[in-house]
């Protein structure tokens, strides 16, 4: 931390932004806390917990709990949201649902457990919450054992969908548990946030078979709000034409086609290309660039986003005089509407708390399918407000 302060001090250096971040940890918090203190302004690109936020209030204002922070995904209240409107939408009204939920302190966990808990069910009534506790991030501990007790309490209820509020090393421990208890004839769907979108990695062969049945149907699929998938664009644009087509009778032109998917596949097309190019040219990456679980979409979005704020910051300024680090935190909230961003995981909106509105979430399922590895799959986009952007990604005057 005390490089980038340095560096944002030093005149040769001319530090006037910091990017990145990936996991909402008490770590985190407070290095983002120490950064905007020192006028550092702040891009996250992949914190979706809630505490690392600032808040946005009904009369436009805001609480700066973080003065120069910008956020690029979905709180996981929000995440949380659009997973529930998604599901109310294709009619799932009569799930009976429990809550699974990590115990230790994570700012990942709490936010996303909170989240959960204040979804209001159209369905039945599920049994009570379930807690257990990890003893790290990246331990196990005993949480197999914990899973086993709480898995075979699952199969005397009537719950089919499970909140799991928990990070993605123990999210895998509980789908196999669950898979392993063996209730008769029951499949559940385990819904989770952001996190998870590392699960698909941790999986091998065996695990995806142990997800089966002896008929070779899954027993467990998890369902989760990823922060973008590269085939949600292409997905939806033929869905919505399609939708359009049967109700207008002709196809729609391409000013008829919404913006909130066509920008997004634009920003898409342009990284594949990039992606192409550096390859075309033998530039060594290391690996080719996995679209599918989206880090390197929200990298890139991340830099585009950051981009955008320094190249309106310098607009009529002499070229050698750089923006002040003030004057490019100033430019979050203006990012919206003519200056929205438009990224490859959606629309860039920045409210005046600088966090991303009406940000889709890409709901997509882990399925182990009948043989070999599973597949994830995306199956729509949800919205938390339960409805997309509006036109040119305006802003409302009171935001949910």
């Amino acid at each position: 931390m005390d490089p980038l302060l340095r560096m944002a001090a030093s005149p040769e250096d001319r530090l006037r932004a910091v990017t990145g971040f990936n996991l909402s940890l008490a770590a985190t918090e407070t290095a983002v806390k120490r950064l905007t203190e020192n006028k550092i302004p702040v891009l996250a690109a992949r914190i979706s917990g809630d505490r690392i936020a600032n808040e946005d209030r009904p009369d436009g204002m805001a609480a700066l709990k973080f003065p120069g922070l910008a956020r690029i995904l979905p709180t996981n209240n929000d995440a949380a949201q659009a997973l529930a409107n998604f599901n109310g939408e294709r009619g799932r009204r009569n799930l009976r649902t429990v809550l699974v939920y990590d115990k230790r302190p994570d700012g990942y966990n709490e936010s996303l457990a909170r989240a959960f808990s204040r979804i209001k069910e159209k369905g039945p009534a599920g049994p009570a919450a379930m807690s257990f506790e990890s003893p790290s991030i990246d331990e196990a501990g005993s949480t197999g054992n914990q899973f086993t007790q709480t898995a075979n309490n699952i199969c005397d209820s009537e719950a089919d969908t499970i909140y799991f509020a928990g990070r993605t090393l123990h999210l895998r421990i509980f789908a196999l548990k669950l898979a392993q208890v063996g209730c008769e004839n029951r499949h559940y769907t385990i819904v989770s946030g952001s996190d998870a979108a590392s699960l698909r990695q941790a999986m091998t062969e065996k695990d995806w078979a142990q997800l089966r049945g002896d008929d070779g149907r899954a027993k467990v699929t998890v369902q989760y709000a990823a922060p973008a998938h590269p085939d949600a664009w292409t997905t939806e644009l033929t869905a919505w034409t399609k939708n359009r087509m049967a109700t207008h009778g002709n196809k729609p032109s391409a000013q008829d086609l919404p913006q909130y998917l066509t920008e997004p596949q634009a920003a898409l097309d342009i990284l594949r290309n990039q992606i192409k190019a550096t390859q075309r040219e033998g530039i060594v990456l290391g690996a080719t660039p996995n679209l599918d679980d989206s880090r390197t979409m929200l990298v890139y979005d991340g830099l585009i986003t950051i981009g955008k704020a320094l190249h309106q910051a310098q607009r009529g300024a002499p070229e050698t005089t750089a923006p002040t680090r003030e004057d490019v935190g100033r430019q979050w909230s203006l990012l919206q509407s003519r200056h929205r961003v438009q990224a490859t995981s959606g629309l860039i909106c920045l409210t005046t708390g600088g966090n991303a509105y009406d940000k889709p979430a890409a709901i997509v399922e882990l399925d182990p399918g009948r043989k070999g590895e599973g597949t994830l799959k995306f199956v729509g986009l949800g919205w938390p407000t339960g409805k997309p952007q509006p036109k040119n990604c305006v802003i409302p005057s009171t935001t949910p």
